[in-house]
């Protein structure tokens, strides 16, 4: 049976793996990592293409899937080179074809640098990782409000660029009610679904392991 590995540093994978298993049944292998992604590029790069291989090679996935958008150019990096390699992207082009005004796109300081800059506005939001996993939904909506109020009036659509944002996209929506909000997941999912449909039978098994591939499954049981 077809098999997906997927990585992310945060609970928001979580989000693209339920849009992955209604659009795609198979076997899943989540590596949740205990370690945020940042730093150095190239110490990032190496690990997660340590990560990848093991998936690929030991765990018997036929692709896996990045949902950190940092994680975006190791992707790029490795699909080149021909490894079954999806990845996440903030939906900025898509979200712009929704507006001839300006998205705004929030992120982390991770991929803050990366975007675009033609109408876009940029807005970092560093702390959403450990405020989504704190839960607390009145919280999130003062921080983004906060962060991106200043901004109100200037755009009609908003790109999130942070798997750990996806799963709040109420909370944008309550704090800016008239905008469009589109995930990072949206993309991926498609692509992968018409790459793979042909290979689903039936809904498979799932696992959950930390970096260093012990299974954790069972702390997690609330989130699958």
């Amino acid at each position: 049976m077809l098999t997906i590995g997927l990585i992310d540093d945060n609970t928001g994978g979580f989000y693209l793996l339920q849009k992955l298993k209604q659009a795609l049944p198979c076997n899943y292998k989540f590596v949740l990592c205990n370690k945020p992604f940042g730093g150095v590029k190239r110490a990032l790069f190496d690990r997660v293409e340590k990560l990848t291989k093991r998936l690929l090679s030991e765990q018997g996935c036929d692709a896996v899937v990045y949902a950190s958008v940092a994680l975006s150019f190791v992707g790029r990096a490795l699909s080149a080179r021909g490894l079954p390699v999806f990845y996440c992207e903030a939906p900025v082009l898509h979200a712009a074809t929704y507006t001839v005004s300006n998205v705004l796109v929030a992120c982390c300081d991770a991929t803050c640098d990366r975007m675009p800059a033609d109408n876009v506005i940029t807005v970092a939001m560093p702390r959403f990782p450990e405020l989504s996993e704190q839960g607390n939904e009145q919280h999130i909506v003062d921080y983004i409000t906060a962060c991106a109020d200043m901004y109100v009036g200037q755009f009609d659509c908003i790109a999130l660029g942070h798997s750990s944002m996806n799963n709040y996209k109420r909370c944008f929506k309550r704090v800016f009610p008239n905008a469009q909000v589109f995930d990072s997941a949206d993309g991926v999912v498609r692509r992968i679904r018409k790459k793979y449909r042909k290979h689903v039978r039936d809904e498979g098994d799932f696992v959950l392991l930390d970096e260093n591939f012990e299974d954790i499954t069972d702390k997690f049981t609330t989130q699958l």
